[in-house]
């Protein structure tokens, strides 16, 4: 997974990955040195180190507070201690913008390549994530950290991110299957029962998503893809404006290939 793990508001017109420093393996001093510890948290996370990543990028963002970059570095290593894969997110997006992953299967593809492991601090993960790209979180939608479009776009997908790691983690749904016998992921939440608050967190995590990218102004595969998601989820009901409910998401899963045996809908 790349530092800059999200794409950045100009990569959707071409522009390569990264939205910070050229190159960052360019101008090593010694080991101590600002470009040594970005190469060092670089080589964590493209490994899957994501407590030395989230140690060293940690110490950068800590040492430049206002640097956007240093933000998304940090949000990256967030993401991966979270136990999620957001350069596999981006290709199911790029496979729905080309057509190779339909519209009935997406979310699914979503959360069968992107979640790596449903780790119980993932909550704790994405709040992290989330305030580091956010200027403020009670809006509706967010607001991005001092306007920057690539802290905006990067926050819209921590806010997806949140939705597919909720369902995710009620489901306990790893590697294609759901185990409601497991036991993983978060105290938050009951395994295999899907409660109203539940419905109401993922549909809000969507629209903040949504919203957010709607804001940008910026078309993209990634924006294509929430969209999508939360156009069909809002259809179930064959009334798009109405509030969604439990049955809704579970149709919605079934839809997408979920096999929701053993899922329940609580208070």
């Amino acid at each position: 997974m790349r530092a800059r793990w999200m794409v950045c508001a100009g990569a959707v017109l071409g522009v390569a990955l990264g939205c910070g420093d050229s190159n960052l393996l360019s101008g090593l001093a010694d080991e101590n040195s600002t470009q040594a510890k970005l190469e060092k948290a670089q080589v964590a996370l493209d490994t899957g180190d994501c407590q030395t990543a989230l140690t060293l990028f940690g110490e950068l963002q800590a040492a430049d507070a206002t640097s956007v970059a240093r933000r998304l570095d940090l949000s990256a290593a967030h993401l991966c201690a979270a136990g999620f894969d957001a350069q596999a997110f981006i290709a199911v997006a790029a496979a729905f913008g080309t057509s190779t992953v339909s519209s009935t299967t997406v979310f699914e593809e979503i959360a069968d390549q992107a979640v790596d492991a449903i780790n119980a601090s993932w909550p704790t993960e994405l709040a992290a994530a989330e305030t580091l790209l956010a200027a403020n979180l009670s809006l509706t939608p967010p607001t991005a950290y001092n306007g920057d479009p690539d802290a905006a776009f990067n926050l819209a997908v921590v806010e997806a991110v949140k939705a597919v790691l909720t369902i995710s983690d009620i489901l306990n749904y790893v590697n294609g299957v759901v185990e409601c016998a497991a036991t993983q992921g978060s105290s938050a939440f009951t395994d295999c029962r899907i409660t109203v608050a539940n419905v109401a967190s993922i549909v809000d995590a969507l629209e903040d998503a949504n919203g957010v990218l709607l804001n940008l102004g910026v078309t993209s595969e990634i924006r294509d893809t929430i969209n999508r998601v939360l156009t069909d989820l809002n259809a179930v009901s064959g009334t798009a404006t109405d509030t969604v409910t439990c049955a809704d998401l579970q149709t919605y899963l079934t839809s997408q290939g979920f096999n929701l045996t053993g899922v329940t809908c609580g208070p």
